[in-house]
């Protein structure tokens, strides 16, 4: 008797097992290129032939989202904002902050969202909860440029940085 059966008979119903985004693109690829059946597929992710058969529905979108290097690879679930206008117009902003070397803040960022609602006439007002997803869905997090740390490490101290600082502003050219 194998292990799902075992599982059915003590709980009575099968144990859902959802997939990251990096187990699909393996689901695909091993679709594609060991050309083996969906059946086989799902018996060594454990999870069901039907659960296969939607990831194959789904490549487009699913690739899609994993050559655009902004998806969190280790995601299961793809949740959809209800304000996702609101969320595409906020990333595109971002990268263009993040290109022009802006320092961009959470507060900041629950201001843009409320000007870009209001530009787009809906009613929105943004929480930190809300940015906290959105964050998570677009897999971004705050740090530190790369030219930032070329300039100033972590292990410098505030007298450190009040050192290099003019020399940091000799060098700078606005654009």
């Amino acid at each position: 008797m194998s292990l799902i059966k075992i599982t059915m008979a003590i709980n009575g119903k099968k144990k859902l097992h959802a997939l990251s985004l990096a187990e699909k693109i393996q689901v695909l690829e091993m679709l594609d290129e060991s050309k083996m059946s969906q059946s086989e597929v799902a018996r060594r992710f454990q999870v069901s032939q039907p659960q296969i058969s939607r990831i194959c529905k789904n490549k487009e979108k699913l690739l899609a989202d994993w050559c655009s290097g902004t998806a969190n690879q280790e995601r299961k679930r793809k949740r959809e904002s209800k304000y996702s206008s609101i969320d595409e117009a906020l990333l595109c902003w971002f990268h263009i902050a993040r290109t022009k070397m802006w320092d961009i803040s959470g507060p900041m960022l629950l201001q843009k969202a409320k000007e870009l609602a209001d530009i787009m006439g809906q009613k929105f007002i943004p929480s930190t909860g809300w940015l906290v997803r959105w964050k998570r869905r677009n897999n971004i997090c705050f740090g530190r440029h790369a030219s930032q740390n070329a300039y100033i490490s972590d292990s410098m101290g505030d007298v450190d940085i009040a050192l290099k600082l003019p020399q940091i502003l000799k060098n700078y050219v606005p654009e």
